[in-house]
């Protein structure tokens, strides 16, 4: 109803330059609101997606995780040590797939043998430098896990 005024007053002869004026400025405000709550439409669909697709989570549970620590700490003290390399493997796996970043679940696909053979050489450099490479040991296994983590592709 108000736009069949507005094209009245626009093409109506007996208009005065002023009427055309506030028409032209109707006009352009009414613009300027579409355009707005064209905007916010936008910015809010945006908002919902964006925060429904970036839930990071981590569904893992409590007895899952004593239960893989039990584990792992036997499998060390039953092999002397050896296997610690292994039961580290099965602890960060268990911790990385139940881990969800942004929506996307990570999965971890490091193996027991390839962190044994980083575990002799690390070794190997702590007893050659007297202890002092141990310091790093932390960052040299943390980089190993970070290096092996990815996204799982569905």
């Amino acid at each position: 109803m108000k736009e069949n005024n507005i094209e009245m007053l626009r093409f109506h002869p007996k208009n005065t330059r002023l009427t055309r004026y506030k028409v032209l400025f109707l006009n352009y405000v009414k613009f300027i609101l579409e355009e707005m709550m064209e905007r916010t439409v936008m910015e809010h669909n945006i908002n919902v997606t964006a925060s429904y697709e970036n839930r990071s989570y981590f569904d893992g549970g409590l007895f899952q995780y004593i239960g893989w620590r039990i584990l792992g700490t036997l499998i060390t003290v039953f092999s002397l040590g050896i296997l610690y390399p292994w039961s580290l493997t099965m602890v960060y796996g268990w911790k990385i797939n139940h881990t969800v970043i942004e929506g996307r679940r990570l999965q971890f696909n490091g193996t027991a043998i390839g962190l044994f053979g980083s575990w002799i050489k690390w070794l190997l450099l702590t007893v050659v430098t007297l202890g002092i490479y141990s310091f790093w040991l932390f960052i040299a296994l943390e980089k190993w896990k970070v290096k092996h983590t990815t996204f799982r592709d569905y």
